[in-house]
């Protein structure tokens, strides 16, 4: 064999340690972070599962707007973002899902009571 085919072969060898050595360093990286893939994946179905759950027990309204038909459910917190956003008048009338307890948005915003609850002075009726 001649210098430069032994030159060649040295480098070649190189290479290939240098590709050994990077290889024991990031395999032990690349499976940690699939590790951690997993528990963020693992993670964000159980906040969605939460969510969801979450979603589906905050109370619904119906709303009205003046000359208009009934729209929705929605929760509270979307009637509370459409007056800000000035998509719904605070006039407009709501009522919780299931019951025809017609009331103010602007009220019902206001007062923070539970659903189908009126408050009267310092009492709530029912």
């Amino acid at each position: 064999m001649n210098a430069a085919a032994s030159n060649d072969v040295v480098s070649a060898l190189w290479m290939l340690l240098a590709l050994a050595v990077a290889g024991a360093i990031a395999l032990p990286a690349y499976r940690r972070l699939q590790r951690a893939t997993r528990e963020v994946a693992a993670r964000a179905n159980e906040l969605e599962a939460a969510l969801g759950d979450l979603q589906s027990t905050a109370p619904r309204f119906y709303y009205l707007r003046t000359g208009g038909l009934p729209q929705g459910p929605v929760e509270l917190t979307t009637l509370r973002a459409m007056v800000i956003d000035g998509r719904l008048d605070g006039e407009a009338l709501a009522a919780p899902a299931g019951t025809d307890r017609w009331r103010r948005v602007g009220e019902l915003l206001a007062d923070g009571t539970a659903p189908g609850t009126v408050r009267a002075g310092s009492q709530e009726l029912k």
